[in-house]
């Protein structure tokens, strides 16, 4: 479905409306922004049954999550970015 890597597959979502700094740091981790102007009726109908504008795809090609807006693409961006780069040695260590 587009290649691998982590990709953020939207229908009937603007894009440009998703958060601009995650979009930036997405990029950065080679991840890509996938719309789908015209999907074909499998992805149409796959859309519609989880009631869903963006799907966020892993690597792995299992899903991350999905959003019905581009806030909340936005948000399963910033969601990845924490899961991705917090740091395990410290985390939840009093400071």
């Amino acid at each position: 479905m587009h290649g691998t890597g982590w990709r953020l597959v939207t229908v009937d979502l603007a894009t440009d409306a998703i958060d601009p700094d995650g979009r930036t740091w997405f990029a950065s981790i080679d991840g890509r922004v996938v719309p789908l102007a015209d999907p074909d009726p499998v992805y149409r109908r796959w859309f519609t049954e989880h009631e869903a504008r963006a799907v966020l795809v892993r690597p792995d090609f299992h899903v991350y999550g999905t959003a019905v807006d581009p806030g909340g693409a936005g948000g399963l961006l910033h969601a990845l970015r924490r899961h991705l780069t917090r740091d395990p040695v410290t985390e939840g260590v009093p400071s």
